[in-house]
């Protein structure tokens, strides 16, 4: 598909790949492209009513994080690596009732850790650490674990955390701790930003 000249960048990589969205022929949708080596490749979108999507980061193993949205009201974060086409987080994690991941602000880093966003059945909006399984994550059973970044809160009560967020042992592991350590370790997610990209 041929863009217009309406485009927005999203993250860059070490080698110097640009991701984004760019709108296409008309200006009533866009899609996500990837710009290599000088060239720039349409991403396209989930399909069905996904008329739009938008690539947020890049890491360095070419794997980019987004979003497909019906332009309007319905979003879904989204991977697309190895080519494509994109695939929507939502398929990729362990069965979660109730909880729909969005992607509004969403970042990928080079061991392939996603941190997005999601609504919970309630409308609460909440960030989600989702850990691939992989060689450089063993012992994990899914494509990707995720774990809830709660927000902190004053005289919070104590939250008993399921089954799925152990590592190993048999005692709880607290995400927040869990998330700063990871980021002690050297890794980089950059802050939110102040507005929703859609």
């Amino acid at each position: 598909m041929l863009f217009r000249s309406t485009g927005l960048a999203g993250g860059l990589n070490d080698a110097g790949d640009v991701v984004g969205k760019a709108d296409l022929p008309g200006s009533q949708t866009h899609h996500g492209f990837l710009w290599k080596n000088g060239v720039m490749h349409d991403l396209g979108t989930l399909g069905g009513t996904n008329l739009c999507s938008n690539a947020h980061g890049i890491n360095s193993s070419g794997q980019i994080i987004g979003i497909s949205s019906d332009c309007v009201t319905s979003y879904h974060a989204a991977l697309w690596e190895n080519g494509g086409p994109w695939v929507d987080l939502n398929t990729l994690v362990p069965p979660h009732p109730g909880i729909q991941l969005n992607g509004l602000d969403n970042y990928i880093n080079d061991r392939g850790e996603i941190l997005t966003d999601g609504t919970l059945s309630n409308g609460d909006n909440h960030a989600f650490l989702l850990i691939p399984c992989d060689e450089k994550h063993p012992g994990q059973c899914q494509d990707y674990s995720m774990i809830e970044v709660p927000t902190p809160q004053t005289n919070a009560p104590r939250v008993e955390y399921p089954p799925t967020m152990k590592q190993g042992s048999e005692a709880p592991v607290n995400p927040v701790n869990q998330f700063r350590n990871r980021l002690m370790r050297g890794y980089h997610i950059p802050g939110q930003a102040a507005a929703p990209r859609d």
